[in-house]
């Protein structure tokens, strides 16, 4: 037993049926993390109901269209209004729906929607996103393994991605492609990191799968096609003596011309927010007077802050190691640092905002931490490094449970699946079906991002309040504060969210709208007057 701890901790060679093992283990992680995301579907928000919708309309039209990717920027115009404002619009609404390639380049799902011959959609996307959350740990074990860093150390590293904010709370947020790059992203570089090490890789068969990989990583969104150029450029720069075969040099140069060369089609012809005679710099000239305020702000500095701190000082300090991938580390982070979506690019860890800097970030911490454990052959030098990976596991987790509402990932997916049907997350996925069974298909409801996945199938979904004078039902909660009852939903910028909620309860009253029927958790289906 004294031998097998010692080489797990010191033993930088394979151990016996280390391959088998790791397979079997990512297999067993991997369905763990998707039995809980086929069970939770039902419990995100607008996002995954869009990205569902999407690939059911892929299937049968060719096309990525949306109804409920419509329904935001209809009820848009109300958010920053207030009260009495809100109240006295029309709120009518002329559906039109969207093509999700015009806001984001996800043609991710057209590879995607092939599956969706096979199993519904949202089996699709609860597997594809369990393979992503799995998939970077996978490959984080194999790079630190490959790089020579024992068992046990590999492993706790592992633990510390899980913890890392980015992955833990990221897993309960809503799926978006975003997250297919965790997987796609890691693999991307991993690939390419150990091809052009490889004396043997001189030929370009060698490197088809790196560049099969490297389009779909490129098809998660336009950031993603970014991000994959940007690397194979940085590997081109700096890793250039490593490279032996010219002809390898020319296709990576070749294949990240064409990346970039796709992004830009993109801006120019298909994104909507920037359509036209766009360019770069006419977007960079129009966003900077409004991103240099930022950095005035105390909110964005300690939002910053926190970003940093976890990601630098909690987790990829160990990227400098390795100076090259130290510095492609920092420079995976400076688009959250430059932009602003609201803070949540910062330390809104459960949204996908942090998916395209983790798996650079993490592949470059693991090599990091693999260089500094080889530099010195002192075995208390090693234990003394094993716990300090021990205690930053602690510490990222504590410092990520003070800014965040609910556990870490595998801790909540691990008491979904133990407790099975008892499961307080179980019971409310039930009680979304069981909402969505009492409207009938065909209908349309005005409600919030709560109940949108449930519903997108058979029913025509407006963003609430947008189209209460024309929906056939309104599904809201109802709450109580300081003796008052009114129905929450209304979305309001400028603090008047419990006075828009009033009105417009007066107002579906005044409308003649009666409740059908009410469900656990005070949420009320009412029905218009016919």
């Amino acid at each position: 037993m004294i031998r097998l701890i010692k080489d797990l901790l010191f033993k930088k060679e394979k151990i016996p049926n280390e391959e088998i093992i790791g397979a079997f283990s990512f297999f067993i992680f991997f369905i763990f993390l998707a039995f809980f995301q086929v069970g939770t579907i039902w419990l995100h928000h607008l996002d995954t109901a869009f990205l569902l919708e999407s690939l059911d309309s892929i299937k049968k039209t060719g096309f990525s269209l949306s109804s409920v990717a419509s329904a935001f920027p209809e009820a848009a115009p109300t958010f920053p209004k207030h009260a009495d404002e809100v109240c006295k619009m029309a709120l009518n609404v002329s559906r039109i729906p969207l093509n999700v390639l015009d806001m984001h380049a996800y043609f991710i799902l057209y590879p995607l929607s092939i599956f969706t011959f096979v199993l519904s959609s949202h089996y699709v996307v609860s597997i594809m996103n369990a393979l992503s959350f799995a998939g970077i740990i996978y490959i984080t074990f194999l790079t630190s393994r490959k790089a020579f860093l024992p068992v046990l150390p590999s492993i706790f590293f592992c633990a510390l991605v899980m913890s890392h904010p980015a992955w833990s709370h990221s897993f309960l947020g809503d799926i978006y492609a975003d997250r297919f790059f965790l997987f796609f992203g890691i693999l991307f570089i991993y690939l390419l990191f150990w091809r052009i090490k490889d004396p043997n890789a001189t030929g370009i068969k060698k490197f088809l799968p790196l560049f099969l990989i490297g389009l779909l990583a490129s098809a998660v969104n336009e950031r993603a096609a970014i991000m994959v150029s940007l690397i194979s450029i940085f590997f081109l720069v700096f890793f250039y003596k490593e490279i032996i075969s010219k002809k390898v040099k020319f296709f990576l140069f070749l294949f990240s011309v064409l990346i970039l060369t796709f992004v830009f089609w993109y801006f120019k012809q298909r994104y909507i927010y920037h359509p036209g005679n766009t360019n770069l710099v006419d977007m960079f000239q129009a966003v900077w007077p409004t991103l240099s305020l930022q950095y005035q702000s105390k909110y964005y500095v300690l939002q910053a802050k926190e970003f940093i701190f976890i990601n630098i000082f909690l987790f990829g300090f160990f990227a400098i190691f390795n100076w090259r991938l130290g510095l492609l580390a920092f420079l995976s982070l400076l688009p959250n640092l430059y932009i602003n979506m609201g803070g949540a690019e910062k330390s809104g860890w459960g949204t996908h905002y942090h998916s395209m800097y983790l798996p650079i970030l993490t592949f470059c911490a693991a090599l990091g931490l693999a260089c500094l454990w080889n530099k010195f052959s002192s075995k208390y030098f090693k234990i003394g490094l094993l716990a300090a990976l021990v205690l930053l596991i602690f510490s990222i987790s504590s410092f990520s449970k003070a800014y965040g509402s609910r556990p870490g990932g595998f801790k909540t997916a691990l008491s979904f699946l133990s407790q099975g049907k008892s499961s307080g997350l179980n019971q409310l996925s039930e009680s979304y079906k069981e909402i969505s069974d009492s409207i009938p298909a065909g209908k349309s409801v005005s409600t919030t991002e709560e109940f949108m996945p449930s519903l997108y199938r058979d029913k025509t979904i407006y963003f609430y309040p947008a189209g209460i004078n024309q929906v056939d039902y309104v599904l809201l909660r109802e709450t109580n504060i300081s003796g008052k009852k009114f129905y929450d939903g209304a979305v309001n910028y400028i603090g008047e969210t419990q006075q828009v909620n009033e009105c417009l309860s007066k107002r579906l009253r005044e409308t003649g709208y009666s409740i059908e029927k009410s469900f656990p958790g005070n949420a009320f289906l009412l029905r218009r007057p016919k």
